[in-house]
């Protein structure tokens, strides 16, 4: 068999151990001397019948776990030989080997023993996308097999196990062993108080059967007290994290952190070992921005900008943003602008691309209604085309839909179950429902591709860089007042919106990305304001003498827009910032007529 192994860490050095007489393996590493034989490229990869990526997955500054150096290594796999057997043997979060398409093989060796601990292991664990994958199956039994009979491991015990088990397996084991070392370091703290021998209440009992004497001495190993090295940190910090990301509340895993980290260990010890334990630095990322010329699209450019290892790409037709918005990027060496139609073919000329932010629509009706049809099929052609990008590359994707998909809304606050009161053939629903079929897409990809998704319901944004002649109601009210015309109110004005000022929604959007969440979110303010309270307010905010004049109601104009942002603070720990009289004032000190 020929077997490939990228990472000459203690990992891939291990599993360089099944090399024998029948099982030809290779190694690649970024070092070029340390790849076997000399000369091993990734190409040489490609022709293996299996390959284990057993590179670094550190820590990043927030604690979670860096997966880039993993989607690199698999993207060019997959572009050199897509049908190849790939199985990551580091330790990712738990949907990373479905979402990238591969398989999973945790790993569980010390660095100290790594020789012994993987000629011992007794149960081999495979992770798998469909359990009814036999040909990968019969290559693993046939490796394992192989390996035995030339004595290269002891025990060729199989499990098949789904990805996401397999990938928790090594989750779960080391961060409860890490928990067991916290729990003996705060017993021992309190045998020092009251004056009793640890080791022998330590002794007797770890005669248990049930509990056992691993990981109960104190100090360790090391020296020293609580836990170190390169796995425990970044694998309790990393669940947490996960734990987090999904809504829930992980109190004694946040505690066995807390401990460690303020009692335990505060010199972190783990934190200089860099690019292994820890992140030292962000590795370079390629993000896509479609409608990146925008009013929430040029923003989101400039935030992202503001970290020096983002390469920002700004795709935009210019159909409503325009180009001086983004014109002083231009100088920028991490921003490039593609001047296209994302309902055209799209060709992006990048290795790899790390995230998508889909915002290219325009979002005010006098703009999307010019041409409904190509605004229905903005929606739906180009996130087709933008989610065909993001299986190419095994991109994260984020699609900024909106509160419109809720229609003309029968509750006054709008949760992400609600299903809305729409109309399909209005002139607001080629946006509408546009919207609503990309929902649609985005969701279907994930479920047949794995794609990486995240949904944003944006409600009303407003803010500076907006066009004052978009024919939106801040900007309308604003211009009106500084022109000394009537404020122009269609209806009676007791039609309500909330209204989001664009650097909360921003920071709402990249949250969200960097989360692991898949389902809608609502991004938007709680505080609602009838139209005739908003004309009232700008009035007195820019000392006008402008008259309200009333004119009829378009049809299917909402007459409540209010978000439940319960999820948004749960899963995302946001919410808006910025009042409504503070934005309104940014606006008014910018805009000149």
């Amino acid at each position: 068999m020929k077997i490939g192994v990228i990472g000459n860490g203690f990992v891939g050095k291990a599993t360089q151990i099944l090399n024998g007489e029948n099982i030809n393996l290779m190694v690649y590493d970024i070092d070029p001397s340390k790849c076997l034989p000399k000369n091993t490229t990734m190409v040489s990869m490609s022709k293996c019948e299996l390959v284990f990526i057993c590179v670094p997955t550190p820590m990043d500054i927030n604690g979670e776990c860096n997966i880039d150096i993993v989607k690199k290594v698999v993207n060019s796999l997959k572009q050199l030989n897509k049908d190849l057997h790939i199985i990551i043997r580091s330790t990712v979060p738990p949907g990373t080997s479905d979402n990238l398409g591969v398989y999973f093989m945790p790993e569980f060796l010390t660095e100290a023993n790594w020789k012994n601990d993987f000629y011992n292991t007794e149960h081999w664990v495979f992770g798998l996308s469909k359990y009814s994958d036999n040909n990968f199956k019969e290559s693993i039994r046939k490796l394992f097999d192989i390996a035995k009979k030339e004595d290269k491991i002891k025990f060729n015990n199989i499990h098949f196990v789904n990805n996401k088990e397999a990938e928790l397996l090594k989750y779960f084991k080391n961060t409860y062993l890490a928990s067991k070392v916290s729990f003996c370091n705060e017993i021992y703290d309190y045998c020092k108080k009251k004056d009793i021998d640890y080791n022998i209440v330590k002794s007797l009992v770890s005669l248990d059967s049930r509990i056992t004497d691993s990981h109960m001495n104190v100090p360790g190993p090391d020296g020293q007290k609580g836990y170190g090295g390169t796995c425990f940190p970044k694998d309790t910090n990393a669940l947490l994290n996960e734990m987090k990301n999904v809504g829930l509340t992980p109190l004694i895993l946040k505690s066995v952190v807390e401990r460690n980290e303020t009692i335990d260990r505060p010199n972190k010890d783990w934190m200089s070992n860099f690019n292994r334990a820890v992140v030292k630095k962000e590795v370079k990322k390629n993000i896509l921005v479609t409608g990146g010329a925008g009013f929430i699209g040029n923003h989101l450019c400039r935030e992202l900008l503001k970290d020096e290892n983002n390469y920002v790409i700004c795709i935009d037709n210019f159909l409503s943003g325009k180009e001086e918005q983004i014109e002083d990027l231009m100088d920028n060496k991490n921003f490039k602008l593609y001047k296209t139609d994302i309902i055209d073919n799209i060709i992006l000329n990048i290795d790899t691309l790390d995230e998508i932010y889909h915002l290219a629509c325009p979002a005010s009706p006098p703009i999307y209604q010019i041409d409904p049809i190509h605004t229905a099929k903005t929606c739906f052609i180009g996130t087709l085309n933008l989610l065909e990008i993001a299986k190419k590359y095994n991109s994260k994707i984020l699609f900024t839909s909106t509160s419109e998909i809720y229609g003309d809304p029968l509750i006054k606050v709008q949760s992400e179950e609600y299903k809305g009161n729409v109309n399909t053939i209005g002139p607001r629903s080629c946006y509408d429902e546009g919207k609503r079929v990309s929902e649609t897409l985005m969701t279907d990809y994930n479920r047949m591709y794995n794609t990486d998704i995240r949904i944003a319901r944006i409600f009303n944004t407003y803010g500076c860089k907006m066009n004052p002649y978009d024919g939106r109601v801040v900007t309308n009210f604003i211009k009106q007042c500084k022109s000394g015309e009537s404020i122009t109110i269609y209806g009676d004005g007791s039609q309500t919106r909330s209204f989001c000022y664009v650097d909360d929604t921003v920071r709402g959007l990249m949250l969200l990305m960097k989360s692991n969440y898949i389902y809608p979110v609502n991004i938007g303010n709680t505080e609602d304001y009838t139209i005739l309270e908003l004309s009232k307010m700008v009035i007195e905010l820019t000392n006008s003498d402008s008259q309200i004049e009333y004119k009829d109601l378009p049809i299917d104009d909402p007459k409540i827009r209010k978000p439940d942002i319960s999820r948004a603070k749960k899963i995302l720990g946001w919410e808006p910032k910025i009042s409504i009289k503070e934005g309104l004032n940014y606006m008014i000190n910018e805009i000149r007529l």
